[in-house]
């Protein structure tokens, strides 16, 4: 079996190059030669930070179930049974129809539709009265986390491939930023100055709307010919026609749905646990912060030169064992304790932003045209 390649050597440049985002660009693959001259990469780095900071932005995320309890009169049960779940049954379906919009309307349409749905959300969040309009704020929303799932192919069609990595790593590390600062105001907000939940959806909206009128400022990906039907179908049945990234994806798949479960059923079950057991404060949003804290600092150790080795030499095996991390913490999130709550959440979040760093830097390995030695590479990780 050939010995990982060194983050310095050629070969690496198109094996070992992560990336880090909540995006996969696998419909780009072999039309990176149809693209025009792709933007600076200073002003590219600006507009998709500034951009996720301000979709990540939302005081009220972390206290989203308590609002819809105290705020709008839901029951535990209508939120967990009849609200929640549909945003995880929608995101399934507007994934795959978001990386074909992509494709053939173009990024930056999809783009702004997504970010038009994070601002529908809030819309119906803030004025919704019966059960079908929070239903219908979830759907919204999963356009929007079905647009955060495309985004880092946006970012690969836009600057060089030797930008890519840096570029997707800052961004990331700015839509974490947004999400902690966020925790953070909130329970400042509603613990010091005793602040009405309402009053954090609103700065939520702001912050979401200015995201989503600056996604109009995006340059479009350019072709120098539009990519035919043929050609894409021809990249994606080359990609699934390997063994290992199947076993990979599949496994993401799962991981990321567990993930979306996870990140939405926390704030109803840190509500519960608090009323049961007569727990004083609001403090959700600084756990979500400091999981959150921990996932950019998992980013960074992804970039790590013996983390990403191991990932590239063997990057299902490495895939399997923090999905068996992940179980482990969520299994922790279980027991009915605000306390083992607190810290398996946390744990989760730096194991799941390892793997998907991991899982998105392998799709970035396959989104150049195949050559002699990405083969080689892909079959000793096997």
């Amino acid at each position: 079996m050939p010995s990982p390649p060194h983050p310095s050597s050629a070969k690496y440049a198109v094996l070992g190059e992560p990336s880090k985002g909540a995006s996969e660009p696998l419909l780009a693959t072999d039309l990176s030669e149809e693209r025009n001259q792709p933007l600076n990469s200073s002003r590219a780095c600006v507009l998709v930070c500034l951009f996720t900071f301000l979709l990540a932005f939302k005081p009220s995320q972390p206290h989203m179930a308590q609002y819809l309890r105290q705020v709008k009169g839901f029951s535990q049960a209508d939120i967990v049974h009849y609200i929640f779940p549909i945003a995880a049954y929608a995101q399934f379906v507007l994934v795959v129809l978001q990386g074909y919009i992509c494709e053939f309307l173009g990024y930056k349409y999809a783009i702004i539709m997504g970010a038009g749905g994070r601002v529908c959300t809030r819309m119906c969040m803030l004025y919704g009265t019966e059960i079908w309009h929070f239903q219908l704020s979830e759907i919204c929303y999963s356009m929007g986390s079905a647009m955060l799932i495309i985004f880092g192919g946006y970012i690969f069609n836009l600057v060089t491939r030797e930008n890519y990595q840096r570029i997707i790593a800052v961004q990331q590390m700015a839509t974490l930023g947004g999400h902690v600062s966020a925790g953070y105001v909130g329970d400042i907000l509603i613990n010091a100055f005793n602040c009405d939940l309402t009053v954090l959806m609103y700065i939520s909206a702001v912050s979401i709307t200015s995201g989503f009128l600056l996604a109009f400022s995006f340059p479009q990906v350019s072709y120098t010919k539009a990519p035919s039907l043929t050609k894409v179908f021809r990249s994606v049945k080359r990609i699934y026609s390997c063994p290992v990234f199947l076993l990979m994806l599949t496994l993401w798949c799962v991981l990321t749905s567990v993930h979306s479960l996870v990140w939405g059923y926390e704030t109803s079950l840190y509500d519960y646990l608090k009323v049961e057991q007569h727990y004083v404060g609001d403090y959700n949003g600084i756990l979500a912060s400091s999981g959150l804290l921990l996932g950019a600092l998992s980013a960074m150790l992804s970039n790590n030169n013996w983390v990403l080795d191991q990932h590239v030499s063997h990057p299902h095996r490495s895939m399997i064992i923090e999905g068996a991390i992940i179980s482990v913490c969520i299994l922790l999130m279980s027991r009915p304790s605000l306390t083992s709550l607190s810290i398996g959440f946390i744990l989760y979040f730096g194991a799941y932003t390892i793997m998907n760093t991991s899982f998105i830097g392998h799709c970035g390995r396959f989104a150049g045209p195949p050559s002699s030695e990405t083969v080689e590479g892909i079959s000793s990780s096997g």
